[in-house]
């Protein structure tokens, strides 16, 4: 990992935990059901971060392993119970046949080279009729504006892909994966001034991207249910739960 994309993952690892999304029970939940957890399953948790997703899966199956590409996230993380490897999902760091459910969860769209040798990985490691969970935020239309607005707001936080669903039940096809499924969660009352204080970024950055939304056409306001309030814009956003077996 170059030196620039650490020092992005360091910076951003200091509030991560403050992000309401990442800890949404409901969210949390819907990735759990959709997996499908037994009692005998090994698990990997890709991009894993501080660990919210692992730990929560921890209670239902044999064992839990982490891998993310950032060890200044792991640092942040407590890790009873979880193994945890500081790599790179895309590298051959696993026994072929090994896994028996690999989750996801928002980290496929900062995989900006290579994301076919990443999912291919993982369907390498999962035994046969094993499972794969995906979980990404998505535009909440496949309405051209709407995308184009959505990868706008995110082209100024961070560099990172903007899929739809058609993207990702593609890229699971492409690379072997059948049964693939998709369940929808909207996050209500998402708080963009939460995002944006936790998310490392310069005050000045936090500001134009607040301005994006409360400056939006009627179109994106009312797509997202947006919501401007004195101090913070509430929205509703879009994200998906995708599965695919080996």
């Amino acid at each position: 990992m170059s030196n620039k994309t650490e020092k992005f993952w360091h910076i951003r690892s200091a509030n991560y935990d403050k992000l309401f999304w990442t800890k949404d029970e409901d969210y949390l939940n819907a990735i759990i059901r959709a997996g499908h957890f037994k009692k005998s399953d090994l698990v990997l948790d890709v991009g894993t971060g501080t660990g919210i997703v692992a730990k929560k899966i921890k209670p239902l199956v044999k064992h839990v392993v982490g891998i993310d590409i950032s060890g200044s996230m792991l640092e942040k993380g407590s890790w009873e119970g979880v193994s945890v490897v500081n790599g790179d999902i895309r590298e051959n760091l696993f026994a072929d046949n090994l896994f028996d459910k690999i989750i996801a969860r928002m980290v496929f769209h900062h995989i900006l080279y290579n994301l076919n040798g990443a999912i291919s990985q993982c369907y390498e490691v999962l035994k046969k009729g094993g499972r794969l969970v995906v979980a990404e935020g998505v535009p909440p239309s496949d309405d051209r504006e709407i995308v184009n607005w959505y990868s706008s707001v995110f082209k100024l936080k961070e560099k990172r892909r903007t899929f739809t669903n058609k993207d990702l039940v593609n890229y699971l096809k492409k690379n072997g994966f059948k049964n693939i499924q998709t369940r929808v969660y909207m996050i209500d009352n998402f708080s963009i001034k939460n995002w944006l204080r936790n998310s490392g970024l310069p005050i000045s950055k936090q500001h134009k991207i607040m301005q994006l939304h409360i400056k939006a056409n009627k179109k994106i306001k009312d797509v997202y249910q947006m919501k401007i309030t004195k101090n913070d814009c509430l929205i509703r956003t879009k994200n998906i739960i995708i599965t695919g077996e080996k």
